[in-house]
Protein backbone atom coordinates (compact mmCIF):
# COMPACT_ATOMS: atom_id res chain seq x y z
CA UNK A 1 0.00 0.00 0.00
CA UNK A 2 1.46 3.44 -0.45
CA UNK A 3 0.23 6.37 0.85
CA UNK A 4 0.56 9.64 -0.46
CA UNK A 5 0.26 13.30 0.68
CA UNK A 6 0.25 16.18 -1.94
CA UNK A 7 -0.28 19.95 -1.07
CA UNK A 8 0.02 23.10 -3.17
CA UNK A 9 -2.42 26.02 -4.42
CA UNK A 10 -4.65 26.59 -7.74
CA UNK A 11 -5.80 29.67 -9.70
CA UNK A 12 -10.02 29.12 -9.59
CA UNK A 13 -12.34 31.14 -11.02
CA UNK A 14 -15.51 32.13 -8.32
CA UNK A 15 -18.39 30.66 -10.04
CA UNK A 16 -20.44 33.59 -8.22
CA UNK A 17 -18.44 36.60 -9.50
CA UNK A 18 -16.16 34.95 -12.00
CA UNK A 19 -12.93 36.90 -9.78
CA UNK A 20 -9.87 34.61 -9.95
CA UNK A 21 -8.58 33.20 -6.79
CA UNK A 22 -6.30 31.06 -5.64
CA UNK A 23 -7.19 27.80 -3.67
CA UNK A 24 -5.19 25.59 -1.13
CA UNK A 25 -4.81 21.99 -1.73
CA UNK A 26 -4.01 19.85 1.44
CA UNK A 27 -5.30 15.76 0.60
CA UNK A 28 -4.25 12.30 0.95
CA UNK A 29 -4.98 8.99 -0.42
CA UNK A 30 -3.98 5.58 -0.47
CA UNK A 31 -3.03 3.20 -3.31
CA UNK A 32 -3.01 -0.72 -2.72
CA UNK A 33 -1.25 -2.51 -5.70
CA UNK A 34 -2.05 -5.85 -6.62
CA UNK A 35 -1.18 -8.40 -9.29
CA UNK A 36 -3.90 -10.56 -8.47
CA UNK A 37 -7.53 -9.24 -9.83
CA UNK A 38 -9.32 -11.62 -7.52
CA UNK A 39 -7.69 -9.81 -4.18
CA UNK A 40 -8.38 -5.91 -6.22
CA UNK A 41 -12.20 -7.62 -5.76
CA UNK A 42 -11.72 -8.22 -1.82
CA UNK A 43 -10.13 -5.34 -0.89
CA UNK A 44 -13.54 -3.64 0.33
CA UNK A 45 -11.66 -0.88 2.43
CA UNK A 46 -8.87 0.91 2.87
CA UNK A 47 -7.42 3.30 5.08
CA UNK A 48 -8.83 6.66 5.31
CA UNK A 49 -11.72 7.65 3.37
CA UNK A 50 -10.01 7.95 -0.50
CA UNK A 51 -8.25 4.93 -2.00
CA UNK A 52 -8.10 3.18 -5.10
CA UNK A 53 -7.25 -0.84 -5.56
CA UNK A 54 -4.61 -0.90 -8.70
CA UNK A 55 -4.11 -4.13 -10.45
CA UNK A 56 -0.87 -4.33 -11.77
CA UNK A 57 -0.11 -5.57 -15.29
CA UNK A 58 3.81 -4.46 -15.90
CA UNK A 59 6.71 -3.49 -13.84
CA UNK A 60 5.73 0.25 -14.08
CA UNK A 61 3.72 2.01 -11.71
CA UNK A 62 2.06 5.17 -13.06
CA UNK A 63 0.55 7.27 -10.00
CA UNK A 64 -0.79 10.32 -12.34
CA UNK A 65 -4.10 9.39 -13.00
CA UNK A 66 -4.77 8.59 -9.28
CA UNK A 67 -3.01 12.05 -8.39
CA UNK A 68 -4.85 13.82 -11.36
CA UNK A 69 -8.24 11.92 -10.17
CA UNK A 70 -8.02 13.16 -6.44
CA UNK A 71 -7.33 17.05 -7.03
CA UNK A 72 -9.66 16.82 -9.65
CA UNK A 73 -12.71 15.23 -6.78
CA UNK A 74 -11.38 17.32 -4.25
CA UNK A 75 -12.23 20.27 -6.23
CA UNK A 76 -16.03 21.89 -5.09
CA UNK A 77 -18.56 21.65 -7.73
CA UNK A 78 -19.18 25.54 -7.11
CA UNK A 79 -16.25 27.16 -5.53
CA UNK A 80 -16.57 30.78 -4.00
CA UNK A 81 -13.77 33.19 -3.75
CA UNK A 82 -15.16 34.13 -0.03
CA UNK A 83 -18.10 32.73 1.51
CA UNK A 84 -19.88 36.28 1.54
CA UNK A 85 -19.59 36.46 -2.18
CA UNK A 86 -22.15 38.77 -3.76
CA UNK A 87 -22.01 38.20 -7.07
CA UNK A 88 -22.33 39.75 -10.29
CA UNK A 89 -25.73 42.32 -10.77
CA UNK A 90 -27.82 40.57 -13.49
CA UNK A 91 -28.74 43.69 -14.91
CA UNK A 92 -25.25 45.25 -15.63
CA UNK A 93 -23.08 42.88 -14.53
CA UNK A 94 -21.37 44.64 -12.81
CA UNK A 95 -18.90 42.81 -9.59
CA UNK A 96 -21.19 43.94 -6.33
CA UNK A 97 -18.47 42.98 -3.70
CA UNK A 98 -17.08 46.28 -5.47
CA UNK A 99 -20.42 48.33 -4.45
CA UNK A 100 -23.59 48.46 -5.27
CA UNK A 101 -24.55 48.97 -9.00
CA UNK A 102 -27.06 51.65 -10.17
CA UNK A 103 -29.57 49.40 -11.28
CA UNK A 104 -33.34 49.60 -10.69
CA UNK A 105 -34.18 46.47 -7.99
CA UNK A 106 -37.48 46.49 -8.55
CA UNK A 107 -37.84 46.11 -12.81
CA UNK A 108 -39.48 43.32 -13.83
CA UNK A 109 -38.45 41.54 -16.63
CA UNK A 110 -40.30 41.79 -19.98
CA UNK A 111 -41.45 38.44 -20.23
CA UNK A 112 -43.31 38.33 -16.62
CA UNK A 113 -44.38 42.05 -17.61
CA UNK A 114 -48.60 40.35 -17.90
CA UNK A 115 -48.36 38.74 -14.56
CA UNK A 116 -47.61 41.91 -12.57
CA UNK A 117 -50.50 43.40 -13.85
CA UNK A 118 -52.76 40.28 -12.60
CA UNK A 119 -51.15 40.70 -9.84
CA UNK A 120 -52.41 44.52 -9.22
CA UNK A 121 -56.08 43.52 -10.43
CA UNK A 122 -55.97 41.17 -7.47
CA UNK A 123 -55.43 43.63 -5.06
Amino acid sequence: MLKIHYSGSMQLACTTCLEGYESQLDESFSVLFTSDPVEAEGAVTLEGKDGFVQVLTSDVIDLEQQVLDTIRLNIPMAHQCRQDCRGICPGCGKNLNEGDCDCVADTVDPRWKDLESFLNKKE
